[in-house]
């Protein structure tokens, strides 16, 4: 693990050559991974998923970020903060890296970003 608070830019740094899941050859290849699965090795270790699904992605994600609870999330925060874990498999999905490490790095610096506010969501 790397030492330290764990941050996007740490990670990209070690783990330089992300891949879609669907350009992974299918069988275990350590060089396999996607960004998700580069933040779940580094916290779970080389038996964390390179490929996670969104459970063991949010689980890595609350290790790296033990400032995540969803004790003091409102529903909204909640959805908005589901929306970034998201964003960051669909960006990875479709070849967008930098997206992909954007947002995970917003994930891991939570709720240091802006937080929403009722009104932003009010019609």
């Amino acid at each position: 693990m790397m030492d330290g608070r764990i941050t996007a830019a740490k990670l990209r740094k070690k783990y330089r050559h992300p891949r879609r899941a669907c350009d992974s050859s299918g069988a275990y290849v350590p060089e396999d991974y996607c960004v998700g699965g580069a933040l779940c090795m580094e916290v779970i270790g080389e038996k964390g998923m390179h490929f996670p699904d969104f459970e063991r992605l949010l689980q890595a994600v609350r290790v790296a970020n033990p400032r995540i609870e969803n004790g003091w999330m409102d529903g909204k925060e909640y959805n908005v903060f589901r929306s970034k874990l998201t964003e960051v498999e669909a960006r990875n999905d479709v070849g967008d890296f930098d997206g992909a490490w954007r947002a995970l790095e917003e994930l891991l610096n939570w709720p240091a970003t802006s937080m929403p506010k009722a009104e932003d969501f009010e019609d």
